[in-house]
């Protein structure tokens, strides 16, 4: 008898658990950002000089040359009609 109730208690909290794992995450996360506002937030960074890739060598100090390599994706985003989708 109490091997019967044993495991009836332990494929109860199996049945459980299990269900708890693939209960919907859409459900239980909160909302983030899109796809599109990552991209975007991504692509600013990447004008303004303020990538994890530009400040690697400078870092916690900003690069000194931040303003001109800023400009100069600016302008080099304004030439080149595959930036076209950020810049405005």
């Amino acid at each position: 008898m109490k091997r019967q109730l044993a495991t009836l208690l332990l494929a109860s909290t199996v049945t459980l658990l299990a269900g708890a794992a693939h209960a919907d995450p859409a459900q239980t996360a909160p909302q983030g950002l899109t796809r599109e506002q990552v991209r975007a937030d991504l692509y600013k960074s990447f004008l303004n000089g303020t990538t994890a890739a530009d400040e690697k060598t400078s870092y916690p100090s900003p690069a000194s040359d931040r303003a001109e390599l800023s400009a100069q994706r600016i302008k080099e985003a304004h030439v080149n009609s595959a930036y076209a989708n950020f810049v405005q």
